[in-house]
């Protein structure tokens, strides 16, 4: 009976390290299963990983000579703006000058304008003079044709007073002889 019962235990004993065994397995594989998926999942995450990252440093390298276009755009546009402060302030030099020749373009204008007034006045007064002289002349020469008439009238009258004298004095001659 004791022997009996020792086999008994024996081959339950034997029964339960088959079944822990089994268990064993069967949570081993379970394990490497799991691991196989995990490592596969890792992979894939590496892959992916590792395409960001090339895609990140393209993307980086993109980035920088997009960086260095604008810093040479940004240079090109500091030098255009220099060089429009420098045309500004060309131009703002021109715009005083002109606004300088302008004014005394004024003031000579202004000069003229006054220049010419008085030479219109001076030819006024001159026509006026003229017209007077014009007219003084015509009254001395109107005096002077009515001084000539009476000068000539005088003349005639001295002449047939003489005219008379030589008479009378050839009568008394002629009267002295006889």
């Amino acid at each position: 009976t004791a022997a009996e019962q020792a086999v008994d235990r024996a081959r339950r004993d034997a029964a339960a390290a088959v079944a822990a065994q089994s268990a064993g397995e069967s949570e081993l594989g379970s394990a490497l299963a799991a691991a196989q998926a995990e490592s596969q999942s890792l992979a894939a995450g590496l892959a992916q990983a590792q395409a960001a990252t090339s895609s990140a440093e393209t993307r980086a390298t993109a980035a920088e000579e997009a960086l260095q276009e604008a810093q040479a755009a940004t240079s090109a546009a500091e030098t255009r703006a220099t060089g429009a402060e420098e045309a500004l302030q060309e131009a703002q030099a021109a715009t005083s000058a002109a606004e300088g020749a302008l004014q005394e373009a004024q003031v000579a204008r202004s000069a003229a304008d006054a220049r010419s007034t008085a030479a219109e006045q001076a030819v006024d007064r001159a026509r006026r003079d003229a017209a007077a002289a014009v007219a003084a002349q015509s009254a001395g020469e109107s005096e002077l044709g009515s001084a000539l008439a009476a000068a000539q009238a005088e003349s005639q009258s001295l002449a047939a007073g003489l005219a008379q004298a030589q008479a009378a004095t050839s009568s008394a001659e002629t009267r002295a002889t006889a």
